[in-house]
């Protein structure tokens, strides 16, 4: 397991992670949810993808961020698996766990449950890629940069393939 900076992770944390004391749901549509609140889903959600893509031997796994059936101030995040099906059943009670802990308890409680999560999960130096896209929403970009900087800071700036499809 690549070491994880603890103190850079946090600081990001810090800077991304503005939502508090709010409780997240993962359902088959993803994460949905007023834009303004989804800072924090972002930054565990990146993670959790590169960690995905880890278990699936480094294989692209997909992060979409949009809400295209949802009001405008709303928007939304989804993982794909590297076959283009949907995030495994068996994963979303664990990423709705991480992501809630992020929102409501203390960055070390999220911090250790999150170690805790990749050392049960990551078991190679599979080197992870992750493929991200999102839609016009005026909330995208910013939600990009919060997905973006969690996975750079977990591991490392250089260590994980990230394929930027921009706007599709």
């Amino acid at each position: 397991m690549a070491h994880i900076n603890k103190e850079a992770v946090q600081t990001a944390f810090d800077e991304c992670c503005k939502t508090k004391n709010y409780t997240f749901a993962y359902g088959t549509a993803g994460f949905r949810d007023h834009a303004i609140k989804l800072d924090t889903v972002m930054f565990t959600t990146g993670i959790i993808a590169a960690i995905r893509s880890i278990t699936h031997g480094g294989k692209f796994t997909g992060v979409m961020i949009t809400a295209s059936h949802n009001p405008p101030q709303d928007n939304g995040v989804k993982i794909v698996e590297p076959k283009g099906d949907m995030l495994l059943p068996s994963w979303e009670p664990e990423i709705t766990r991480l992501v809630n802990l992020a929102s409501n308890e203390t960055f070390d409680a999220w911090f250790d449950a999150m170690v805790e999560f990749y050392k049960g999960k990551v078991t190679s130096k599979v080197i992870p890629q992750i493929m991200v896209a999102h839609d016009s929403r005026e909330s995208s970009p910013h939600l990009l940069k919060c997905l973006l900087t969690g996975v750079e800071t977990w591991f490392g700036k250089g260590r994980v393939t990230i394929k930027n499809h921009g706007l599709l």
